[in-house]
């Protein structure tokens, strides 16, 4: 409810359950509504709460840091500004999470996850290379491009027969 709440409304509806959030003392609920500010619609909001994963002594824990920038990329609008954020944010990152945390595997699986298309591979593997020594997340950025090249894959043998059966599902 409040992810519905916040992806309809503006500042406002953002700012209370942030407010919320702030004040908050069960965990379960508190992680439920820092997935509810993931699921504005307002790019500047995102990219506000992604730079909030990373303040040092700021709202969001540490530990819950990459589980943040994952509920961020699970939004349709999220999910570049994730990518680009841990791009640019990759040595905090490293510095943070690349020693052998599980969270930071899921991060770039979940973050990579949709990528089908050639420039999304090229994005991913000229990162690789720029960024060799991936830490924790070596085996999760092998699977992403295995992931990313498989979906291409996909797309190729099944966009015609889809695009088909999707238009003669639409004629009256």
């Amino acid at each position: 409810m409040y992810c519905y709440g916040v992806a309809a409304g503006g500042q406002d509806e953002w700012d209370f359950i942030f407010a919320q959030f702030k004040k908050e003392g069960v965990a379960a609920e508190k992680k439920r509504l820092m997935r509810s500010m993931s699921c504005s619609l307002e790019p500047w909001i995102l990219k506000r709460l992604l730079k909030m994963s990373l303040e040092v002594g700021g709202p969001i824990r540490k530990q819950d840091a990459t589980t943040l920038i994952q509920y961020v990329a699970g939004n349709h609008v999220g999910i570049s500004f994730a990518w680009d954020f841990i791009r640019s944010e990759w040595t905090t990152l490293m510095k943070n999470f690349g020693g052998g945390s599980f969270s930071f595997s899921r991060l770039i699986l979940r973050v990579t996850n949709t990528f089908a298309d050639e420039f999304k591979l090229k994005e991913l593997t000229d990162f690789i290379k720029q960024n060799p020594n991936a830490g924790s997340g070596q085996r999760a950025f092998d699977q992403a491009v295995e992931k990313t090249e498989a979906n291409i894959q996909w797309i190729k043998d099944n966009l015609d027969e889809v695009s088909t059966w999707l238009q003669d599902a639409v004629k009256p």
